[in-house]
């Protein structure tokens, strides 16, 4: 158990930097709904909790509606609430 726990841990840390020496570039068009929503975001941990809150705050404020991934900066990761 505590393997497959050091394994994990890696992984995340060997993502955090792999994400930060990278630049992607991602074309996103403007979408009629509302304004994205920012979340600070600094690793993978913070990320993926930013995701959830962002999914969660779009199901109770939008009629059941999802959060999109929509971009991210060095410090912020935006999402907005699209149909499914």
């Amino acid at each position: 158990m505590k393997i497959i726990g050091l394994g994990v841990v890696a992984a995340l840390a060997l993502a955090g930097c792999s994400m930060e020496s990278k630049t992607v570039e991602q074309s996103t068009a403007p979408s009629a709904g509302a304004a994205p929503m920012s979340y600070p975001v600094h690793n993978m941990a913070e990320y993926d909790a930013a995701a959830t809150a962002a999914d969660d705050a779009c199901y109770k404020q939008h009629d059941l509606e999802r959060a999109r991934y929509v971009d991210r900066t060095l410090e912020t990761a935006n999402f907005e609430c699209a149909p499914r």
